[in-house]
């Protein structure tokens, strides 16, 4: 597999930023001393969980390679020793030691997958028997901006049919997270809805929010017109609409937290 949105520096900032400006962690606790392995760590967004919580272990991989670079720096500036970060394929049924985990985390990585029970399975073999599996992943597709951004609506949704249909990914894991838990063998299933509200009150916020939509449009806007699936014209409406919200500007994005227990 590979991650649709490449390692460019613009989507590399934006995953350190949406790393706290969704809000998803915010109810989330892990417990001191445990070892954690996050499955698709990216550039490192989630590290800041190693001294918050002071986590005894923390093992980090990801399929890119630049974006495990990027991640050893974060680890650096925050003083972390105690990561080990590695490029891996969460496919791969050999890629890590078994029994060493009390927590499996994996955020928004899962809609990427093609086979997201086939990627839990293998994970699972790495969790102590009684070891926490933390999913969170994003109802990408449910996401709506309005009401007076149709053409930004439109191109977010063609993007996600395009980074998570058939061939890419899983466009309804979110949806089906339980399910996919329960298939897996994870017992004590518990799932709950986080969702992110962003008004034309908070301009800063809004901004920041309609600019990520771009940057994850943009990564793949050629495919997009190349396969008609939206318009030239589309596309330049929809930038127009992101530079001039008004005041009536309201949007949600929606994101699925699933927990379960390995045995």
């Amino acid at each position: 597999m590979t991650y649709t949105l490449g390692a460019r520096d613009e989507e590399q900032e934006r995953l350190l930023w949406q790393s706290r400006a969704y809000g998803d962690l915010e109810a989330i606790a892990f417990k001191s001393g445990e070892t954690v392995i996050e499955a698709g760590c990216g550039v490192g967004a989630n590290l800041w969980i190693v001294p918050e919580f002071s986590i005894g272990s923390y093992i980090g991989f990801d399929i890119s390679k630049e974006q495990i670079a990027k991640a050893s720096q974060i680890a650096q500036s925050l003083s972390i020793n105690n990561a080990r970060l590695f490029v891996g394929d969460i496919l791969d049924e050999n890629l890590l030691d078994k029994g060493i985990a009390d927590t499996i985390f994996i955020r928004l990585v899962l809609i990427h997958l093609k086979e997201p029970e086939r990627a839990l399975k293998n994970l699972m073999a790495s969790s102590k028997a009684g070891g926490r599996v933390l999913a969170i992943e994003p109802d990408s597709y449910a996401y709506t901006v309005g009401p007076n951004m149709r053409n930004l609506q439109r191109c977010w949704q063609k993007r996600c049919e395009l980074a998570y249909g058939p061939k890419q990914g899983t466009i309804d894991v979110a949806a089906r997270l339980d399910q996919i838990f329960s298939s897996a063998g994870i017992s004590q299933v518990r799932t709950r809805q986080h969702l992110i509200e962003v008004t034309s009150a908070e301009e800063d916020r809004m901004r920041k929010f309609l600019n990520g939509w771009m940057v994850m449009i943009k990564s793949v806007a050629s495919q997009l017109i190349e396969k008609n699936l939206i318009t030239q014209s589309e596309l330049d409406s929809a930038i127009a609409e992101v530079e001039t919200p008004d005041v009536n500007t309201v949007l949600h994005q929606y994101l699925t937290i699933c927990e379960g227990v390995v045995g």
